[in-house]
């Protein structure tokens, strides 16, 4: 059976994907993933009890979805 080696982490440096081995069927679990990671990472922000602060808002949501970023 084929591992998506965009939901695996690679053994290579700066852990990049292992191209030789990506097929076309692999891209759209990845980002479907990534997206819904993203979603979680963005509902966590705005459900936060604590009063809103440039750290636990702005912070929080340019960190969140970095898995399409860089993945």
């Amino acid at each position: 059976m084929h591992e998506n080696p965009l939901l695996t982490e690679s053994p290579l440096p700066f852990h990049l994907p292992q191209f030789d081995r990506l097929q076309d069927a692999d891209f759209a679990p990845a980002y479907n993933q990534g997206i819904a990671e993203e979603l979680k990472e963005v509902e966590a922000v705005a459900a936060n009890p604590a009063p809103a602060t440039f750290d636990n808002t702005v912070v929080a949501l340019e960190r969140s979805g970095l898995v399409l970023e860089t993945g």
